[in-house]
Formats: C-alpha cells, sequence, structure tokens
C-alpha cells in the first residue's frame, strides 16, 4: 500500500503526522471510515500520544462487533487497514523520537542524519 511504503520512508516526524492526515482525511469518503470512532478521525492529529490512543481505539473496533450492524467483509478490510496505517505510522514515529534522542545524547543535531 503507497501510505505505508510513504510513511515507512519518512525522514522526519512532521512527514509522518503530514502523511497520517491526509490518511484521515480521506476516510471520509468510505463508509467504514464515516463510522469509525471521532477519536481515530478527528483532526488535527496532536502527538505521539494522540496517535497511541487512535490506535488503542482502531484495536478495540477490531475486536468488538459493531452494535448497530453486522461489519461486512469491505468494513472489515478498511477497519484492518486503518489499523495497520496507524501502527505503522506509531512505529515510525517512535523510531524517529529515538533516534532524535540519541543522536542528542551523542551531541549530534537531531535529523535525517540520525536515520542513516
Amino acid at each position: 500500500m503507497l501510505i505505508l511504503d510513504a510513511i515507512r520512508r519518512s525522514t522526519s516526524s512532521q512527514e509522518v503526522y503530514f502523511l497520517l492526515t491526509c490518511y484521515v482525511d480521506g476516510l471520509q469518503f468510505y463508509s467504514t471510515g464515516k463510522r469509525l470512532s471521532a477519536g481515530v478521525t478527528a483532526l488535527p492529529l496532536q502527538n505521539l500520544q494522540d496517535i497511541e490512543a487512535r490506535c488503542l481505539t482502531v484495536q478495540q473496533s477490531q475486536r468488538q462487533p459493531a452494535a448497530t450492524h453486522t461489519p461486512s467483509d469491505s468494513d472489515t478490510a478498511i477497519l484492518n487497514e486503518v489499523a495497520e496505517v496507524f501502527g505503522v505510522a506509531l512505529g515510525c514515529l517512535k523510531a524517529l523520537e529515538f533516534h532524535a534522542a540519541a543522536a542528542v545524547a551523542q551531541g549530534r543535531t537531531p535529523g535525517i542524519a540520525a536515520l542513516t
């Protein structure tokens, strides 16, 4: 999936947030996306803790069947996609944060060089 590749190749948290914001904004065009919790689809994205909370919300939605309707295969597919996108973004953000902290600890300026 292109969005996953783009997020994985991001060299800054700003890139990850930008790509994730675009993805979340696009969810409004899917009927399943419209049924996701506002806690998942609300913009703007805030910070790492916000992304973690959204990941947990999506994971809980995956485990709990919808009370108002029986999920279709497309509902399940979109929910799995959303979980994967948020999970990859969260992992990238944590890795970028780790590399930035390591660079600072070593007296270097954090940035793209910290990822190579």
